[in-house]
């Protein structure tokens, strides 16, 4: 990798191919969506419910119905915690929680 003039090779570039849809549309607060023949597009969340389960074997993975959402199994969440990387997880409640504050 090429940044800033210098060369990095201590670190890598992760990106999620897998969607699936995880975001329950039916029993989250939706402010922003666009739902017609060629699916569904969450733009705005006011209370988000996932769909248990979603991930099925997947470790990773984008929602189909909201690009920005990245969804992380426990065990890659558990791995990654060990290294001191767990700022950037939140549990659902968690994430509703920062929702109401904004």
């Amino acid at each position: 990798m090429i940044a800033r003039g210098g060369i990095c090779d201590d670190f890598s570039v992760m990106i999620p191919f897998d969607r699936v849809v995880g975001i329950d549309k039916h029993r989250s607060d939706i402010s922003r969506m666009i739902d017609n023949e060629h699916g569904t597009h969450i733009f705005a969340i006011k209370k988000l419910v996932l769909r248990p389960g979603c991930l099925g074997e997947l470790h990773m993975a984008r929602d189909k119905q909201m690009d920005s959402m990245l969804l992380v199994s426990d065990k890659l969440m558990e791995a990654l915690s060990g290294t001191g990387q767990d700022s950037c997880f939140s549990s659902v409640d968690e994430y509703n929680e920062f929702l109401t504050s904004i």
